[in-house]
């Protein structure tokens, strides 16, 4: 999306400049244009067509200008350096993180590209997801962190409040009902966004999600807004359809065009990409008390204590 000036019969790229007024130059950051008596800004951005050879800066730019979707597609996939210790699990691992969808479910959550996480290659890899290595565990006991919503199993609790929300991913640096900062450029440590590069982190949106986050099992009111950096994708968001999950989240989510376009729900662990593991929705079970969404493969959902420790593969979006 660079634009052209033409000097002695030879085009050159602008992708930046120098104007003299009154004989003082100025640097050109952008500009404006006219067409038919109208104003139109001028972005000095280059944009390159494959997502990884762009800045998480540049990325961000075109989402802001609305351009992303005439620049890539869904799928393509960008990699992001994860380094840091997520609870109990160390990692310093090459992931690819890739587009699910632009504008998803806009009215509800906003303009902007939506990330999922991860994939092992660029191209031709699968999908991962991170699990440490009390995966499969249930019913933890006090004062074990891991990948799970609370660390007992009768310890039952809200998403907006759960430790898989506060202390596992990090995608809200600010209790319940509270303003949100700009982005999550300061997370708690032993955080996966911690884990994540700063340059990312800068240009990340908040997200309105829709969860059940209330108390009373079963009911439909329970469903409220959170605002989120970094949260898992509801059961209805991956498989376009709720089994287990409370049937109140239905009106304000909408499936991933990622799957829509019927790409693969079966996940592998990071550490063992040929090992096929369960991932956790946020989405809670409507069917046993104290249970969460959890997707099995590409043809089953399932629920379990939200004590126990499974696979995490969140979703962003810049």
């Amino acid at each position: 999306m660079a634009h052209r000036t033409r000097i002695q019969g030879t085009a050159y790229e602008i992708t930046g400049g120098k104007t003299r007024v009154n004989g003082t130059a100025y640097e050109i950051a952008g500009g404006r244009t006219k067409v038919n008596g109208a104003a139109y800004d001028i972005p000095f951005e280059t944009y390159r067509p494959v997502l990884n050879d762009n800045s998480w800066s540049a990325i961000s730019n075109a989402s802001l200008a609305g351009i992303a979707p005439s620049l890539w597609s869904v799928g393509d996939a960008k990699a992001v350096e994860v380094s840091g210790t997520i609870q109990r699990l160390p990692i310093h691992q090459t992931l690819w993180v890739y587009i699910l969808g632009f504008d998803h479910n806009a009215a509800v959550e906003g303009l902007g590209i939506h990330f999922g996480c991860f994939l092992s290659a660029q191209k031709g890899g699968v999908e991962l997801c991170l699990a440490d290595d009390r995966y499969g565990t249930g019913n933890q006991g006090a004062g074990y962190a891991a990948m799970n919503f609370y660390t007992a199993e009768d310890e039952f609790g809200p998403w907006y409040q759960c430790r898989m929300r506060l202390d596992v991913l990090g995608s809200s640096d600010v209790p319940y009902g509270t303003p949100t900062p700009a982005a999550p450029i300061s997370p708690a440590p032993g955080t996966l966004m911690a884990a994540l590069p700063m340059e990312l982190r800068r240009v990340m949106q908040p997200m309105t999600k829709y969860t059940d986050n209330g108390g009373t099992f079963q009911a439909s009111t329970n469903v409220g807004a959170t605002t989120e950096y970094l949260p898992l994708p509801a059961e209805k968001e991956v498989w376009g359809s709720i089994y287990y999950g409370n049937q109140g989240e239905w009106r304000y989510q909408e499936q991933y065009d990622f799957y829509k376009l019927g790409l693969s729900t079966t996940r592998y662990r990071a550490d063992a990409p040929q090992t096929a593991a369960s991932f956790w929705t946020r989405s809670t079970s409507a069917v046993t008390e104290g249970y969460y969404v959890h997707c099995l493969d590409n043809a089953h959902a399932g629920h379990a204590p939200g004590s126990c420790s499974l696979g995490i593969a969140p979703v962003f979006k810049v």
